[in-house]
């Protein structure tokens, strides 16, 4: 065996199948028990592993504000006023080719520092053949250029500089930006709870961002306003093909992503509403009007409901073709705490994996993710479809109970 594997770790040509076969995302710690290995093998993970750098700004004791910058969850480093990134990293990183970076400021920080050590972070990474792949940003503050915080030439390189990432997915405050910034953000969340004034203003600032896949609304305040800015520059978001809504607390407003051109290959909503509320049928139509629309090109349905109700609803007549996980929060029911038999199959997949039916109305779904409340309660589907959905059908099915 020890043979075996010495010819394996000196075979170029296998030891690079091998790579290519490992999750690097999940691989954490790489142990090698022969120094021989290690010389082989070490500059395969160095080209093909992800380093993630998180960079962040607080207060250190005894010191001024302090820029940290932590690398895959080991120790922090500590950059003051003075310090520079490329000497506190004293070359550690420069066997490494791909990066992913995380870059966070907040209120009353000293942004200028802050701007300062992402410019010397991003320069460090990309020599001599580094490359930054994927930017988390939660920064670009509202009017951090306006108050003089940020000179306007920082705040623009730095863009400069993020706008080369492949991936870039942003969480901030919309406002306060000069009309010569633009982002080349690919997914984006907006903080709604931050934009209930001067909605349709600030709809405008979409116009900044390009190349966006993916944006996410933390509340369903002003989405006709935002939608339809997207739906008028419908060439600027041509990308656009995933938009989540968390804390939906009107099912109707969902209606206004009928009217995205393309069809939507990802959609996320989360429902939430006041325990002595009850959605109408109206509010319902809502959500089957946008399933209706982008029912022909999703990949991924992830429908989660908070709320209290009386009796469900069905969308029995809506086939998805092209879809292959369905994700169902069903948080419902009329008396939390007692054991109810409200009916939560809103798609009928138990009756139509009964009548083998199951692949009329998803002819490609693979995984089905459960979740139900943590009272007692009947189950969405029985055990027997269960066993008919995985056996039959080859779909995978998770069934899990409570929050």
């Amino acid at each position: 065996m020890a043979s075996l594997v010495e010819e394996v770790f000196q075979n170029g040509l296998i030891l690079g199948n091998i790579f290519s076969w490992l999750d690097h995302h999940d691989l954490k710690t790489v142990r090698f028990v022969c120094r021989n290995w290690e010389r082989s093998a070490g500059p395969g993970f160095s080209e093909r592993s992800r380093i993630r750098l998180d960079m962040w700004q607080g207060l250190c004791p005894g010191r001024e504000r302090t820029t940290f910058l932590r690398i895959n969850k080991g120790p922090l480093l500590m950059l003051g006023t003075e310090d520079r990134v490329g000497d506190a990293l004293a070359g550690i990183l420069d066997s490494f080719q791909h990066f992913e970076l995380s870059f966070t400021t907040y209120r009353h920080t000293k942004l200028v520092q802050a701007y300062r050590h992402l410019a010397e972070l991003f320069d460090h990474l990309r020599r001599p053949r580094g490359s930054v792949t994927y930017m988390d940003a939660v920064t670009f503050e509202k009017n951090c250029n306006i108050d003089g915080l940020v000179p306007q030439g920082a705040l623009l390189a730095v863009v400069a500089a993020q706008n080369a990432v492949p991936e870039v997915h942003m969480r901030l405050n919309l406002g306060g930006y000069p009309e010569g910034l633009h982002f080349h953000a690919t997914s984006l969340d907006i903080d709604c709870t931050s934009l209930q004034d001067n909605v349709a203003e600030k709809a405008t600032i979409l116009g900044r961002f390009h190349s966006l896949k993916s944006i996410m609304f933390t509340a369903t305040q002003g989405l006709d306003y935002y939608v339809g800015f997207m739906v008028e520059n419908r060439d600027q978001f041509a990308n656009l093909d995933q938009v989540w809504v968390d804390d939906c607390c009107q099912l109707k407003d969902i209606r206004i992503l009928s009217r995205l051109g393309n069809g939507l290959r990802k959609l996320g909503i989360n429902v939430i509403n006041h325990p002595r509320d009850e959605f109408s049928l109206q509010d319902v139509s809502g959500l089957e009007t946008c399933l209706v629309r982008h029912f022909a090109t999703l990949r991924v349905l992830d429908l989660s409901f908070n709320m209290s109700i009386i009796r469900t609803w069905k969308f029995v007549t809506i086939t998805f073709p092209k879809l292959w996980k369905l994700n169902l929060a069903m948080h419902t029911g009329p008396n939390q705490g007692h054991f109810d038999n409200l009916d939560r199959d809103i798609f009928d997949i138990g009756k139509l994996v009964k009548e083998a039916r199951f692949r009329d109305h998803f002819p490609l779904l693979s995984r089905l993710n459960i979740e139900l409340p943590s009272w007692p309660c009947c189950p969405m589907i029985t055990f027997e479809q269960t066993v008919d959905l995985e056996d039959v059908f080859d779909v995978v099915v998770t069934t899990r109970y409570g929050y």
